[in-house]
């Protein structure tokens, strides 16, 4: 099963099931035209589907509606551009269920011979028919590309309405790398019926005798599919009612429908709603055999004329006893069970998308004691809002005991309060227990890790309760980035910094406490008052994130760092947001006999208010309450621990 960044792709391959022995006397090499038709199939194959990625035979042919469009060519490879003499000018391909072998181009109950012409052609004259084809041997190769418009009608002229789909002749290039076609949709509901392949390729040489089989397709939704969900880690407190937010207002007013899930731009961009979707092949050719991305299709919306919006919408959660679980393999969807909480989106450039919600905290000590939360905050940056067609996005976001909202709906300063933590986790649609993460993310401001495998070429998954554990290994690369109000920072040279922790259990709460309440600082390191340990840790910086279909996603100067976790220990990644105004503290400590430390310059103090200071050097009396100055350095930090076994 192959392997999609974010998306566990399955597969309608239209499959072979036929013999690879020829009849009489003739080698492999050799045409017979007993077995010599070209033909689709399909018996064995899967569609990758958003909502269903293991559909096969009737059920597969439903989805695509019972029909697709192909164009075949065939010839010698050039070096810019796919075989160019046209065998199927975008021939029409229908599914008649138990009818292989009736016909002879149907061996797997598809079939094409004397269905109606499309109306559409690469070539320089329509096909009046539709007709017999047969394997030319004197080939070297076949190119075929097909798409589907499920069981929306297809449309030639015009433009498109609801349930009927406008679409273009696959054509083939009059340029290098032109290769191309589109389709274009009133709706949402109806582009994400559509499916497209990337360039199958049968050749017929000593290596590989492909010719006389089923062609064999790959089938990819159009569409990406997005939905959110929540869970929370707070000791001592339930979360409930949460309300939403579609911007980053007063949090008194601007409330969507309260429980439904919105995410939204802050910078302008606007997310389509419909319109023109082109699909392109920009990596074919004999020259461009070696790249990853040879032969791979290239889906984009054509900005323009399309319907917009600033906000997705995602439905309402689904609370369990009416509070969020406690554990991310089981966070609360937001949406409708029925589509497994998804939202079909259209691939989209890649912009931040923030997350703002009020909520409720509930004491379980049996008190009732009650918090509300207002206005807290989570973005998901823009490197991981690019939707692929075809993918599926899983946002999990972790309310955990620090809060970037306020607890007074008056005054909307949070001043006081450690920033909240949300945690965002990208998953593969086809695992329930969310056991292929691959991304996450946690704010304010949001700290994004992802993980690659530099040998495998991998995205590596992500494990532990707090789904932030990853293998160590020479070959185990972590991305981090960083996005504050929409913003993917650039400054992570002088503001971002990476630490190893000296406590394996050590959260973004408390590593927050050891950068601002630090006991002592050496060069590299900061020893918290809680005696947690950060000492600096190199990173890099990188241009480009490698991706597992061999793309890779464009990165701006010191926008990501890179360290290859090699050794098994937790970290911590640091983002400085904002120095703040430094104050004392002074917290009262007591030391048992024997273990009475001696007093440095202005460190003890007899009295809370630090009025009358212990001498340097006198070792403290056992028993007594004396008072540590600390100083508060009152940052704002991003913060997100990483731990790697």
């Amino acid at each position: 099963m192959n392997k999609y960044f974010l998306y566990a792709a399955s597969v309608l391959a239209l499959a072979s099931c036929s013999s690879d022995d020829f009849l009489g006397e003739n080698s492999g090499n050799g045409q017979n035209a007993a077995n010599s038709v070209i033909n689709f199939g399909g018996e064995t194959g899967k569609i990758t589907r958003a909502a269903d990625g293991k559909s096969v035979g009737a059920k597969a042919a439903d989805l695509l509606g019972k029909k697709f469009y192909v164009l075949g060519t065939k010839g010698t490879l050039q070096p810019n551009s796919p075989t160019t003499s046209i065998v199927f000018d975008n021939y029409q391909v229908n599914w008649k269920e138990n009818s292989a072998g009736t016909t002879t181009d149907n061996t797997n109950d598809w079939e094409y011979v004397g269905v109606a012409p499309t109306g559409l052609h690469a070539g320089t004259a329509a096909p009046t028919a539709q007709s017999i084809k047969y394997w030319d041997y004197s080939q070297p190769q076949y190119d075929f590309i097909a798409y589907s418009v499920g069981n929306n009608e297809l449309l030639t002229t015009g433009d498109a309405v609801a349930d009927k789909i406008l679409g273009t002749e696959i054509k083939t290039p009059k340029v290098a790398n032109d290769l191309s076609y589109s389709l274009k949709g009133k709706r949402i509901e109806d582009l994400k019926e559509c499916y497209y392949t990337d360039v199958t390729t049968v050749k017929n040489n000593a290596t590989n005798k492909e010719y006389n089989k089923p062609v064999t397709f790959t089938f990819k939704n159009l569409t990406a599919k997005v939905r959110v969900a929540f869970y929370e880690t707070i000791p001592g407190y339930t979360v409930s009612d949460i309300q939403f937010y579609e911007n980053t207002t007063d949090p008194k007013a601007d409330l969507t429908d309260k429980g439904a899930a919105v995410l939204f731009t802050t910078d302008g961009y606007k997310l389509s709603t419909n319109g023109e979707i082109k699909v392109t092949y920009p990596k074919v050719g004999s020259e461009n055999a070696s790249d990853p991305a040879y032969n791979k299709a290239f889906v984009s919306v054509v900005k323009g004329t399309d319907d917009e919006t600033t906000t997705l919408g995602l439905g309402n959660v689904n609370y369990e006893n009416g509070v969020l679980n406690d554990n991310a393999q089981k966070a609360n969807m937001a949406g409708n069970e029925d589509n497994s909480y998804f939202t079909p989106v259209l691939p989209a450039e890649g912009h931040a998308l923030t997350l703002r919600l009020n909520y409720t905290l509930t004491s379980t000590d049996g008190s009732n004691e009650k918090i509300k939360v207002y206005g807290a905050t989570a973005v998901v940056p823009a490197s991981y809002t690019a939707w692929q067609p075809n993918y599926a996005y899983t946002y999990i976001f972790k309310i955990s005991d620090n809060t970037n909202g306020a607890t007074s709906k008056e005054d909307k300063t949070p001043e006081g309060l450690f920033p909240i933590t949300f945690d965002a986790v990208v998953a593969d649609v086809d695992n329930a227990d969310f056991s292929h993460e691959s991304i996450t993310t946690v704010a304010t401001p949001s700290v994004t890790t992802y993980a690659f495998n530099s040998e495998t070429k991998k995205v590596i998954k992500a494990y532990g309760a707090a789904k932030n554990e990853y293998p160590a290994s020479d070959n185990t690369e972590i991305y981090f980035s960083v996005s504050e109000d929409g913003k993917t920072m650039n400054d992570l040279d002088s503001k971002g910094k990476l630490y190893s922790v000296s406590k394996a259990d050590a959260t973004e709460a408390t590593v927050i406490d050891a950068l601002q309440l630090g006991d002592s600082k050496a060069t590299g390191s900061i020893t918290g008052r809680n005696g947690i340990v950060l000492t600096e840790v190199g990173t890099i910086f990188v241009n480009a994130i490698p991706k597992e279909d061999g793309k890779t996603i464009g990165v701006g100067d010191n926008t990501t760092a890179m360290f290859k976790a090699n050794t098994a220990a937790t970290y911590a990644y640091v983002y400085l947001k904002k120095p703040g105004t430094p104050s004392d503290i002074y917290t009262a400590v007591t030391y048992a006999a024997g273990n009475e430390p001696t007093a440095g310059e202005n460190e003890y103090y007899l009295d809370p208010s630090g009025n009358t200071a212990v001498a340097k050097d006198i070792k403290l009396t056992a028993d007594t309450t004396y008072y540590k100055k600390y100083t508060n350095n009152n940052n704002t930090y991003g913060v997100k621990v990483v731990k790697i076994y």
